[in-house]
């Protein structure tokens, strides 16, 4: 059981895409997205200090993050709850997704799920990488409390080293009815979006500080990633009861993780060159001299002429810069 802490990580006001700029200005990103609203997307795509991974492309939902209703217990005005940037949270609005608990049970649900047989490369995942996730509570009753965990293990079992951690209302009783799972970073107010940004590092320092033995598990995010990447529920009671009528929108769920500036914003394209990659080697057509970088920045090899081999390298994502040029290239 755990109590209510107050989180300097908690975003004042709307969470919305703007406000996380400033904790990688001057250096690159890449940005990690699970849901999010269509304005969020278009200035990422438009940025070109930005690396945009679309998460949802991986989901076995198809892409469609939006609510699944099966008995009501909303009514319209919950049904159009608008998005943090743009769009609606609402059926079938794509990246968007809206909750119900009704009769003690969900009644609608979103799922955040990567395919099994297409995994996510997350090896660009630091300490620094960033946890960004909002919900927007919609009805009087709120979550008593909100668990959250994200790429956990996706066999259902327990998974102590995943990203976890609780929200709750601010009236909630630890010792009460309802149990938190992890420890509760932020409160939960009506009417009011609550956006939590928190590195990964931070919240492992949170997670020891309430269990000197807890710890995030950094192995999972050196490759393929073939997990959940979020998952959610709300406890049940000592009679197996959840917290009926209760309503929220979630929003604004992604990870970004700042980058060393390896210049992919500001090269010039010389179009008289090519890249051309092999299973061993890389070279460049028409030009000399090689770079090869990780997501996060680190400059992985080099050469001077005009092949580089590769056969050293993890499998994942890297950037590779040669005779001007920049490429991001997928070892498989």
């Amino acid at each position: 059981m755990f109590p209510m802490l107050s989180s300097a990580q908690q975003v004042g006001g709307d969470p919305t895409i703007d406000r996380t700029y400033s904790n990688w200005s001057g250096r690159n990103a890449i940005y990690d997205l699970s849901i999010a609203g269509p304005d969020a997307r278009t200035a990422l795509s438009a940025n070109k200090d930005v690396i945009v991974n679309n998460l949802e492309s991986w989901s076995e939902a198809n892409g469609d993050f939006s609510r699944y209703h099966w008995q009501g217990g909303s009514d319209e005005t919950v049904l159009n709850t608008p998005g943090l940037d743009g769009g609606l949270c609402q059926d079938g609005d794509n990246g968007q997704a809206l909750f119900s608990i009704y009769q003690s049970w969900w009644q609608g649900w979103g799922w955040i799920a990567v395919n099994q047989q297409t995994p996510v490369d997350i090896s660009h995942f630091t300490e620094d990488t960033h946890i960004h996730f909002a919900v927007k509570p919609l009805a009087d009753v709120l979550p008593q409390p909100m668990n959250v965990k994200m790429f956990c293990n996706p066999n259902g079992d327990s998974d102590p080293g995943c990203i976890r951690f609780s929200l709750a209302s601010e009236d909630f009783q630890p010792e009460g009815r309802y149990v938190a799972s992890y420890p509760v970073i932020a409160g939960l107010k009506k009417g009011e979006w609550t956006g939590i940004d928190i590195t990964i590092g931070d919240l492992e320092k949170i997670l020891k500080e309430a269990d000197g033995t807890a710890s995030i598990d950094y192995a999972r995010f050196t490759g393929e990633w073939k997990g959940h990447v979020v998952q959610l529920n709300t406890p049940i009671d000592e009679n197996n009861q959840k917290v009926n009528g209760a309503h929220f929108a979630l929003n604004g769920i992604y990870f970004y993780t700042p980058t060393e500036n390896a210049g992919v914003g500001n090269i010039q394209t010389d179009r008289t060159c090519e890249i051309v990659v092999s299973d061993k080697t890389i070279s460049v057509v028409g030009g000399e001299g090689i770079e090869i970088w990780s997501l996060t920045g680190r400059k992985m090899a080099a050469a001077a002429g005009s092949v580089i081999g590769i056969e050293s390298l993890a499998k994942g994502m890297y950037v590779v810069r040669a005779a001007g040029m920049i490429r991001k290239i997928v070892l498989k």
